[in-house]
């Protein structure tokens, strides 16, 4: 049987709707016989935005520090990497590069839309339902997003189905777009285990998104979406059955990406 051995998408306490350090997550690894792990809270912004669902500024410091702990604590027993789950904004950017990659040695990012643009608002993807309008502007953020190559796999692409009514000619187009964007840019996109088993936002991921992932060369990445060290490797099994189902390729971006000269 096929076992996913990775899990590059975890969050700390840090993010204020989440349990647990990197320590707690690496040990919960350990247990669960995975060989490699990444902590990607939500990144601080540098205009506090959206402040209560990720950590304050001055809290970087210590979230790099307790990575860098976990590294030496689990040295030859599990791979670990520093990462962040990013909005996109192209206002970002800079902060992304100089200060998260650069000044902080991140490891690797992650692309994820929690917020568009829509009638003159940045709107959240879990507060309101999506029309066609709406789901234009995720699109169009996202795709853009992705085109940048600041990000090493986008989380959760097909959020936008827990809002959209209904599978429809419209979200085959978005996907699509979607898709076919990180198969030209070499991004991968994230199968999210926890999209399985959470009961207040359901709807991803969707078999109809990933038979268009595979028909556009989109690698997959098989995550877990981990709120609390127990949910380590969440619906991995669902995961794998989907990729396989659907002929979607699996690859590790993270260690890839380490593996490259710098």
């Amino acid at each position: 049987m096929k076992q996913n051995t990775t899990n590059y998408h975890t969050h700390t306490y840090r993010c204020k709707h989440a349990l647990g350090d990197a320590a707690d997550y690496c040990s919960a690894a350990e247990k669960a016989g995975l060989k490699a792990i990444g902590i990607s809270d939500h990144t601080p912004l540098p205009d506090g935005k959206w402040a209560s669902v990720r950590m304050e500024m001055d809290e970087l410091p210590d979230y790099c520090e307790k990575i860098e702990d976990a590294k030496k604590e689990f040295t030859g027993r599990l791979e670990v990497y520093s990462g962040m789950e990013c909005e996109y904004f192209p206002r970002y950017e800079k902060f992304y590069n100089d200060t998260l990659r650069e000044e902080f040695g991140i490891e690797y990012l992650a692309i994820a839309l929690h917020f568009y643009p829509l009638g003159g608002e940045e709107i959240s993807t879990h507060a309101f339902p999506m029309g066609k309008d709406a789901l234009k502007s995720y699109t169009d953020l996202f795709v853009e997003g992705i085109k940048t190559k600041i990000f090493d796999f986008a989380a959760h692409p097909d959020l936008f189905l827990a809002r959209y009514p209904s599978w429809d000619s419209y979200a085959e187009r978005c996907s699509e777009r979607i898709c076919t964007a990180a198969a030209n840019s070499g991004v991968a996109l994230e199968i999210n285990g926890y999209g399985f088993c959470r009961d207040d936002f359901s709807g991803y991921p969707n078999d109809n998104f990933w038979k268009i992932a595979a028909n556009c060369g989109a690698k997959g990445v098989i995550n877990s979406d981990a709120h609390c060290p127990e949910h380590i490797d969440i619906g991995f099994e669902r995961c794998l059955d989907l990729a396989e189902r659907m002929g979607v390729s699996v690859v590790d971006p993270v260690r890839t990406q380490a593996a490259k000269p710098s």
